[in-house]
C-alpha cells in the first residue's frame, strides 16, 4: 500500500511539475495544467489605484496590472500566454527553422522585443527648450510610478540646477510621473492660491470686525476652490465628499496662503494695494492667543518654505485630503491619497534638499500638519465674536453658519 501510495503521489507530482510520461499537452489533464499555468502567468502585482490606469507606449510599464487587464480585453486569451520555458523552446524552433533554411544564425539574429528604458522617455538634451535633466511630459493617468521603482530603469539623477556643484548621489531620482505631479500642483498653487490679482484690492481699513474678517477671506476660499478642482485625484473624489473636504480645510487654508504672503520683518501680509498689518488681529478679536499663534505659525512656515511654491502646494494637498474629515464615507481612499502625497512630499525633498537633509525637514513638516489644527481651532474665536446676519452667504454655506 505505502509503495502504491508512493507512485501515486509521485506521478501527481510529475504529472503538474512537467517531468515524466504524462507531461506533454496530451496528458491526461491538459485542461486544468494549461488553466494553473495560466493563473500563475497572469499573477500581477494589484492595481494600487481604481483598477482604469491608462496605458498607452509610455505608460504601459508603470502598472502591469491594467496593462494585461487591457490586453485580455483586446481579445489575448489567457491559455495564449506563454511561461519562460515554452518561450525558449519556440525561440529555439524558430532558431532550428531558419538553420534548415540556410539563414545563418549571424546574418539573422534572433532578438527579443524590449520594453523602452526610461532614458528613451526623455527629451532630446539638445533640446535648448528643455531644463537641465528634463523629463518628457506624461499624462496624468491613475499611476503613481513611485510604487514601482524597483521596477524602473535607473534614471540619471534630476538635481535642482543651483545644487549641480553638489554631488548628485546625495539627491533622489525622481519618475517623470512624480516630477509632473509637484510641478502641476505648484502651478496651479501660484494661479490660484498664490495669485495677487491688481483687482484684489483689500486695505487695512476695510477691516473694522470680525464680520469683515470672514467676508474678506471670501476671494481666499475662491481661490481654494479653484485650486482643488484643477487638481485631477480631487475631481476623482465625489462631488458630495468634495464639498465636505472643502470645508473642513477652509480655515487651514487661508491661514497657509496668510504664510506665503507674510513678511518675518514688517510683521505684515503683502497684497495688491499694500501692506496690511497683522496687528489687526490683535484689534479685532478680543482673544490676543488669535494673533500670537497664527504670527507665530506664518514665521515658522515663512522659515522652513521661504517662497517654494512646491512645498506650500503639497501641505495644502495633505490638508485636503485629510481623512479624519468629519462624514466622509470612503476614509480608505482618502487616506490613500493623503498617503500619496506624504510620500510625495518626502521624495521632493530628497530631490531638492538632499537624503541628509529630508528626515529633520519631513519630521518638522509634519509636526506643522498637527500644529495647524490647533491654529485652526484658536481662529473659531472670530466666528464666535461674528455675526451671521452680516456674513456673505459663500462664507455662511463653507463655515456651516447658517
Amino acid at each position: 500500500m505505502m509503495s502504491t501510495g508512493g507512485s501515486r503521489e509521485m506521478s501527481d507530482v510529475s504529472e503538474f511539475s512537467g517531468d515524466g510520461p504524462n507531461s506533454s499537452r496530451n496528458e491526461k489533464f491538459p485542461q486544468r495544467k494549461r488553466r494553473l499555468k495560466s493563473e500563475r502567468i497572469c499573477q500581477t502585482p494589484p492595481c494600487l489605484f481604481q483598477n482604469n490606469c491608462q496605458i498607452d507606449l509610455r505608460t504601459r510599464r508603470f502598472c502591469p496590472h491594467c496593462r494585461l487587464m487591457k490586453c485580455f480585453e483586446i481579445g489575448m486569451k489567457r491559455e495564449m500566454i506563454l511561461d519562460d520555458g515554452e518561450r525558449q523552446a519556440r525561440m529555439q524552433k524558430v532558431l532550428e527553422n531558419r538553420k534548415r533554411k540556410g539563414k545563418s544564425n549571424d546574418s539573422c539574429p534572433v532578438t527579443i522585443k524590449e520594453e523602452p528604458s526610461e532614458s528613451n522617455m526623455l527629451p532630446d538634451q539638445s533640446d535648448s527648450s528643455c531644463m537641465p535633466h528634463s523629463i518628457v511630459e506624461l499624462t496624468h493617468a491613475d499611476v503613481f510610478p513611485m510604487f514601482f521603482q524597483d521596477n524602473l530603469a535607473v534614471e540619471e539623477p534630476i538635481v535642482d540646477p543651483e545644487f549641480t556643484s553638489k554631488d548628485p548621489q546625495h539627491y533622489r531620482t525622481v519618475s517623470a510621473m512624480e516630477y509632473n505631479l509637484f510641478k502641476s500642483a505648484s502651478s496651479i498653487y501660484l494661479e490660484t492660491m498664490g495669485e495677487l490679482r491688481s483687482d484684489d484690492k483689500i486695505h487695512e481699513t476695510d477691516y473694522k470686525n470680525c464680520n469683515d474678517l470672514i467676508n474678506n477671506s471670501s476671494e481666499a476660499v475662491k481661490k481654494l476652490v479653484s485650486f482643488c478642482k484643477q487638481m485631477e485625484d480631487f475631481q476623482k473624489v465625489p462631488q458630495k465628499e468634495q464639498l465636505l473636504l472643502l470645508k473642513q480645510c477652509v480655515f487651514s487654508a487661508i491661514i497657509i496662503r496668510s504664510a506665503w504672503f507674510y513678511s518675518i520683518d514688517k510683521d505684515a501680509w503683502n497684497t495688491a494695494s499694500g501692506e496690511i498689518s497683522a496687528k489687526i488681529l490683535k484689534t479685532l478679536v478680543s482673544y490676543n492667543q488669535v494673533y500670537e499663534q497664527h504670527t507665530m505659525f506664518c514665521r515658522k512656515v515663512k522659515t522652513m518654505f521661504s517662497d517654494d511654491p512646491h512645498l506650500f502646494s503639497l501641505v495644502q494637498l495633505l490638508c485636503v485630503f485629510d481623512p479624519m474629515c468629519p462624514n466622509v464615507q470612503n476614509k480608505t481612499a482618502i487616506s490613500n491619497l493623503h498617503d500619496k502625497y506624504l510620500l510625495l512630499l518626502r521624495h521632493y525633498l530628497e530631490w531638492k534638499y538632499s537624503f541628509k537633509e529630508t528626515p529633520l525637514m519631513f519630521r518638522e513638516i509634519v509636526n506643522l500638519l498637527v500644529e495647524i489644527k490647533d491654529v485652526v481651532k484658536v481662529h473659531n474665536m472670530i466666528i464666535v465674536n461674528s455675526d451671521p446676519s452680516q456674513i456673505e452667504p459663500l462664507m455662511l454655506e463653507i463655515l456651516d453658519l447658517k
